[in-house]
């Protein structure tokens, strides 16, 4: 019986707080050698925050960032007294908004590169 867990599965060339993944069990592994595998993949997975990474969902980090809708905030006529402060409000909101698909995008792409390293390694 194999032990997944056992300390000499985990790649030598890692560094401290990176994550590493169990040695996969071999290409026709047993039930319960895969099992025991996927559960510590998982539980490693989840304590970096990036289990919904893998399952194909958005960070958590990035469901933090909200936008503000411009809808609730329309612009004004040409001759309304306050259509200059309304638009310069806006225009910055826009560049809020941008920044924040900007952050989400970095965020998302940095969790991916984490979850893609560590299957990558297994390869090792």
């Amino acid at each position: 019986m194999t032990d997944i867990s056992a300390k000499g599965s985990e790649p030598e060339h890692t560094t401290p707080g990176e994550l590493t993944l169990p040695k996969f069990p071999g290409e026709n592994p047993l039930r319960h050698e895969a099992q025991e595998w996927l559960e510590i993949c998982e539980a490693k997975l989840a304590a970096k925050g990036l289990l919904v990474v893998a399952n194909g969902s958005e960070p958590a980090s990035t469901r933090q960032i909200v936008d503000i809708d411009l809808d609730s905030l329309p612009e004004l006529p040409t001759d309304h007294r306050d259509y200059e402060r309304r638009l310069e409000t806006r225009i910055r909101l826009l560049a809020e908004n941008q920044r924040n698909k900007e952050k989400r995008w970095q965020l998302t792409m940095s969790a991916w590169t984490q979850v893609y390293t560590a299957l990558g390694r297994l390869r090792n």
